[in-house]
């Protein structure tokens, strides 16, 4: 019997000890509402609805977990998610200013090659030519292109009038100080008529020299008037001339029947230049 009336008494004391302790939480729920609702007592009670331990996983500053996000600055080594191209990245093929990513096609051109390909010179330590077997040979004939877009050809001579011809190469610094000098000289007439001055643009590389390509700008800004050819890809205009010695400046005279007079792997003074083209138009 002891047993009996003892039993009820611990299940009442456990059912006070839970509902004072189920009251306990209540008030802490309202009074962690209260704190993060901040207002009336309604409010607080709405709060207190929530589950206490979805409570306790919220962060201590909910409104700034709530808060817009501050802006990030976009990873540079990260793709552009709009898709966009970066207009300054010089991974991207159509970058106008990374001179490595550029179509070369634009600076070379193709060429059709009619006669036989001259024999090379015998040239000293120096560069300078000693002999010349293709002397007297009829002189390749060259058609394609001008660094303008144009049709030219080369070693043709029109209306009985010598060419010289002059194979250039915009990284090389003897060919660019030759067309600086060149044109100085034709802009002061101190160059004679009647011979056709010509050129060959060639060994187009734009790594070599960034800053002169295409070798049309580099040509226009130096003042260069005189016709210039585009050579291919593989230098098969300059080629031809010179028997595979591709040297820049490469100088070609071409008589009024078409012959190869003398050819050069020199630069050449004006006083020189000048020299060279009053034989060439009236025979030594």
């Amino acid at each position: 019997m002891a047993d009996q009336r003892t039993r009820p008494v611990r299940r009442r004391a456990g059912a006070s000890v839970g509902a004072h302790a189920a009251v306990g939480l209540v008030v802490l729920a309202i009074g962690a509402g209260a704190l993060v609702m901040g207002t009336t007592g309604e409010e607080a009670i709405d709060t207190a609805a929530e589950d206490p331990g979805d409570l306790a996983d919220q962060p201590a500053d909910r409104e700034l977990a709530t808060s817009e996000p501050e802006p990030v600055a976009p990873d540079p080594d990260q793709p552009d998610p709009s898709g966009e191209p970066d207009p300054h990245d010089p991974d991207d093929p159509d970058d106008p200013d990374d001179p490595s990513d550029r179509n070369a096609g634009e600076a070379t051109g193709a060429v059709t090659v009619e006669g036989d390909a001259l024999a090379p010179v015998e040239r000293d330590d120096h560069g300078a030519v000693v002999a010349d077997p293709a002397r007297g040979e009829p002189a390749p004939s060259i058609a394609g292109t001008s660094v303008d877009g144009e049709p030219l050809t080369i070693g043709e001579p029109e209306e009985g009038r010598p060419q010289l011809i002059v194979g250039i190469a915009h990284w090389c610094s003897a060919s660019r100080a030759e067309v600086d000098v060149l044109s100085a000289a034709k802009r002061a007439d101190a160059l004679p008529a009647g011979v056709d001055l010509m050129a060959v643009s060639t060994a187009v590389d734009a790594e070599r020299d960034p800053h002169t390509f295409p070798p049309a700008d580099w040509l226009a800004e130096a003042g260069w008037e005189v016709p210039t050819l585009r050579d291919d890809a593989e230098s098969t205009a300059v080629s031809v001339l010179s028997g595979d010695d591709v040297v820049t400046p490469y100088w070609v005279a071409v008589d009024a029947q078409g012959r190869i007079v003398e050819r050069r792997t020199t630069r050449q003074a004006v006083d020189e230049l000048a020299a060279w083209m009053e034989e060439l138009a009236h025979g030594p």
